[in-house]
């Protein structure tokens, strides 16, 4: 420990036979230097005050079983060792930061962590530290979080997370730093926005090859979004791409009566009781990412969408980590119809839109 500037730690002691928990508290610009391990174990308090840090040579084993009595958010934690190090997680996993799950508000956060040149360092999940997660299954992966502001990478450093999340605001990572993802394991850097969930739009009548929904919801108005379609239940033989998902691409506007794509100079020809043109979009491997606000109600096709299956349709702000299911809004469920509707009835030579029967 380095005792040039105030650092304040007090050991175990008793008064009237009460033990004491153990306290470690950084303030000033207090500077600490652990050339072991550093174990905090059960209701420890630890604290840092603004300008302080910690060198860290070997292990941190966090077993605490108070997340209160820990505040880290103002700590430089330095890790240095010269063999691999050992990094115990001990937040529940709320998932990507957010305008809801931030540094300040999860269990166990820290202000910075900076892996230096050459160090090495596990993160891993082998401690229940959330008391009330009795009989969490720590096989089972990315239960507990490491949440942080910074993370540093200096050159030739290497982190490895084995089935753990690490979420940080911010990364500077070298070009020689090495990140290992394991399991489930995923280095999430930056915060995500709450994306709005579409919307169904009730004037449109059930279609047996597209998907038709308010894309443009006024809660994602000046948000860039993308938009993921599951394919939840098709009939055979679709039901093979039953659970994936594929991306709505870009929209086009379709003349109503020619079908091509993009209207003509001077428009598409007028279709009586409706618009003489809609939006229409194809799905995509990739996530296509804009402000929806333009596009209204679009109708999705697909070589999978098809008569009598059901969908979900979810979005998801951009930068938002995809692979994370907590980043999606709530899903839209869709289901096509069985048969197609072209028209209410003709009279003459004009048809009425669409009502819903299929009597031909």
């Amino acid at each position: 420990m380095d005792n040039s500037l105030p650092v304040f730690c007090s050991a175990f002691g008793s008064v009237a036979g009460i033990v004491r928990p153990p306290k470690l508290i950084a303030r000033g610009a207090g500077k600490i230097t652990v050339q072991g391990s550093l174990l905090l174990d059960g209701p420890v308090e630890s604290r840092a005050e603004p300008g302080t840090s910690l060198a860290l040579q070997g292990d941190f084993i966090n077993r605490s079983s108070n997340p209160e009595l820990f505040d880290w958010r103002d700590l430089l934690l330095i890790l240095s060792g010269t063999t691999v190090q050992t990094f115990e997680v001990g937040a529940n996993d709320l998932g990507q930061l957010s305008d809801t799950v931030t540094v300040d508000t999860a269990a166990f956060s820290i202000g910075t962590i900076q892996v230096n040149t050459g160090a090495s360092v596990r993160f891993v999940d082998t401690f229940d530290n959330d008391p009330d997660n009795a009989g969490q299954d720590l096989n089972a992966g990315c239960n507990e979080a490491q949440y942080v502001r910074n993370l540093i990478l200096q050159d030739g450093s290497a982190i490895t997370l084995e089935n753990v999340h690490l979420y940080a605001e911010t990364l500077d990572q070298a070009p020689t730093a090495v990140v290992n993802p394991l399991g489930c394991g995923q280095l999430v850097v930056g915060t995500c926005p709450a994306a709005a969930p579409v919307e169904a739009d009730p004037t449109i009548v059930p279609q047996n090859r597209y998907l038709a929904f308010v894309a443009g919801v006024s809660g994602n108005a000046g948000l860039n979004v993308a938009l993921r379609v599951t394919f939840e239940n098709l009939p055979a033989p679709f039901d093979v791409f039953n659970g994936q998902s594929a991306w709505v691409g870009e929209p086009v506007l379709k003349c109503e009566n020619s079908g091509q794509d993009n209207v003509p100079p001077g428009g598409c020809a007028p279709v009586t009781g409706r618009e003489d043109s809609f939006p229409v979009a194809l799905l995509q491997c990739d996530p296509f990412y804009t402000d929806w606000s333009a596009w209204g109600t679009i109708h999705v096709t697909d070589d999978r969408i098809v008569p009598g299956g059901s969908y979900a349709v979810q979005a998801i702000a951009e930068g938002c980590e995809t692979t994370l299911e907590g980043n999606f809004s709530t899903a839209l469920s869709l289901t096509t119809a069985s048969f197609g509707d072209v028209t209410g009835g003709c009279t003459g030579g004009s048809c009425s839109p669409p009502d819903g029967s299929v009597d031909v």
